[in-house]
């Protein structure tokens, strides 16, 4: 060791993505007994907003609004995915929960890396701020979807099946044709 003093942003980059994990895994644990389609929901909701809060809060440069920010982010983001995958395995038989996990991880860490890779080509073509900000919108967008979907789908499955009603020009059946 040199006696070197790491540079601020490392150590600040770190103490983001520490408040990201370690509210994310706070959220899950606190939020195991609740619903999990309602925790998915409320998640994806949280999460859309607070990413359109980011683009406010890093814009200001305060790093204490910055952490604070990250970590609200980090919580709906553990709320959001771990009443997600609760909600998925809940409906899965036991003999196909190995192949819909196998694909739910797949999906889950390409969903993880094609943003990355996206924002990463992007930051070297625009500025940090910019890139920031649609990745935040189109993260909004994507969560305010998700539970756009799940609202419609949830309704068609309360609506009543249409059952017709039996026509008077039918002819009872004798048992004996």
């Amino acid at each position: 060791m040199t006696g070197r003093k790491a540079p601020a942003s490392t150590i600040f980059g770190g103490v983001v993505i520490a408040a990201v994990t370690l509210a994310a895994a706070c959220t899950q644990i606190l939020s195991a007994r609740r619903p999990a389609r309602t925790v998915a929901l409320v998640g994806d909701t949280a999460l859309a907003v607070l990413m359109l809060a980011g683009v406010g809060a890093f814009a200001t440069g305060n790093a204490v609004v910055i952490v604070v920010t990250v970590a609200l982010q980090g919580g709906a983001y553990g709320l959001a995915f771990g009443g997600s995958l609760r909600h998925l395995t809940a409906g899965i038989p036991a003999e196909r929960r190995g192949a819909v996990m196998s694909m739910f991880y797949l999906l889950a860490y390409g969903a993880l890396v094609t943003p990355t890779l996206l924002v990463g080509v992007g930051a070297t073509v625009w500025a940090d701020t910019t890139v920031f900000f649609v990745f935040s919108v189109l993260t909004a967008l994507l969560c305010f979807s998700a539970v756009a979907v799940e609202r419609v789908l949830e309704r068609r499955r309360r609506r009543p099946e249409a059952v017709p009603a039996p026509s008077a020009a039918v002819r009872e059946v004798n048992v004996a044709d």
